[in-house]
């Protein structure tokens, strides 16, 4: 991100020099006049670059900083702008490190942005939170540690507490029916706990003591949450908890998306083995079933478009390979959508060229073709959640919540 001020001079096709213009901070409105209309500054971008590099931006320069060597070099950069109703993009580059800028496009309309703004919000939190969700663009839901609950009914501006008095570390939270009746948590000691929208909370028998990591819903009273040595309940009438008929042995469930009755899939590693396992049910979280993926790395994360279309990330134990697959026919196929640095987590994916995730703990951006870095260092890496594709929020330890825009 920008910290002090500097000037880019945008060039024509042609080579003459349009104008210079002073650039503040990331969210600054500039005017550009060869434009006839004002553009607001999002962020500079290398076009290329390793895992050991950072982009650096400072007032005379734009360079590429090697983490490991401490050697600068001139980056190949671009910097995105856009109109204040974000209709009209324009794109300026540089190849030599910010000395001259050159207009790649003033007329294109692009679909691709770049988040520009990062906040920290008050969670009036200093607990760890593990999971986020949002029913609607204005509420919104955290969990966390020592019975957790956070609310925001303002897309995220402020968070109240809605929790209870426990000892129990909250990893999952989820909502149920078309107009959100009630939310459920679950955590360790096998612990759900469901609540109405006046935050009144119940204790719900879940029939195991296992740390249940992860829980979703996909009407008012099918449900299903899963955890370590092999814990998977559901339930198809909201309250009662159900043990599946068959499931493998010896892996911890780390993530369940639940899409329909029809189906639903989990995903795991094998403690014994350091693997990932991937099931699927396609009735109602009775009966589940191995799906086989390309690779047999730990599934980290989930996300289900339709009763066909699926993604699932998975990561290597040492972070060196970590791939995001699709797939089109429910799970039979499987097919690479692209590689990324050690995945934690991704949010909701709204086409193969707009997904966002977290690599260590940095926030990045696939646009079907390319994936950039969002920020420097300083995403919150539990959870991620993106109500649309310019609004979302990062949350980590000590009650942090961090809020892109």
């Amino acid at each position: 991100m920008i910290d002090t001020p500097f000037e880019i001079q945008l060039e024509n096709t042609t080579g003459s020099a349009v104008e210079n213009i002073p650039i503040f901070n990331p969210a600054m409105v500039l005017p550009l006049a060869n434009a006839g209309t004002t553009y607001r500054f999002i962020t500079p971008y290398a076009v290329s670059y390793t895992a050991n590099q950072q982009l650096r931006v400072t007032q005379n320069s734009v360079d590429l900083y090697s983490i490991t060597t401490g050697v600068s070099t001139p980056a190949e950069v671009a910097v995105l702008l856009t109109t204040l109703t974000g209709d009209t993009w324009i794109v300026v580059s540089s190849v030599s490190g910010g000395n001259v800028w050159t207009v790649t496009s003033a007329t294109n309309v692009y679909t691709f942005f770049q988040i520009y703004a990062l906040e920290a919000i008050a969670s009036g939190t200093v607990q760890n939170l593990y999971d986020i969700i949002f029913d609607d663009i204005n509420t919104g839901f955290i969990c966390g540690q020592n019975g957790t609950v956070l609310k925001t009914k303002d897309s995220g501006v402020s968070w109240s507490s809605i929790g209870f008095s426990s000892a129990t570390e909250l990893r999952g939270i989820a909502s149920a029916g078309a107009s959100y009746t009630y939310i459920y948590v679950c955590g360790d000691g096998g612990m759900i706990r469901k609540a109405d929208k006046r935050a009144n909370w119940g204790i719900l028998t879940s029939g195991t003591v296992q740390n249940l990591r992860s829980i979703s819903f996909c009407s008012d009273d099918d449900g299903i949450v899963c955890g370590t040595n092999a814990v998977i309940r559901y339930t198809i009438n909201g309250s009662d908890w159900l043990t599946p008929d068959s499931i493998p042995d010896g892996v911890v469930f780390n993530v369940i998306k639940y899409f329909s009755r029809s189906f639903a899939l989990v995903g795991s590693t094998d403690s014994l083995n350091n693997v990932g396992v991937l099931l699927k049910s396609t009735n109602r979280g009775r009966d589940w079933s191995v799906i086989t993926l390309p690779s047999i790395f730990p599934v980290i994360d989930i996300y289900i478009a339709s009763n066909t279309v699926a993604y699932v990330a998975v990561s290597s134990t040492d972070g060196l390979e970590a791939y995001i697959y699709k797939t089109v026919d429910s799970g039979s196929n499987w097919t690479v959508l692209f590689t990324a640095p050690n995945i934690v987590k991704f949010a909701n994916i709204y086409s193969d060229a707009n997904i966002y995730f977290i690599g260590g703990k940095n926030l990045y951006y696939y646009n079907g073709s390319n994936i950039y870095q969002i920020g420097a260092d300083d995403a919150g890496r539990n959870e991620l959640y993106f109500i649309n594709l310019k609004l979302g929020f990062t949350i980590d330890d000590n009650g942090l919540i961090k809020k892109y825009e």
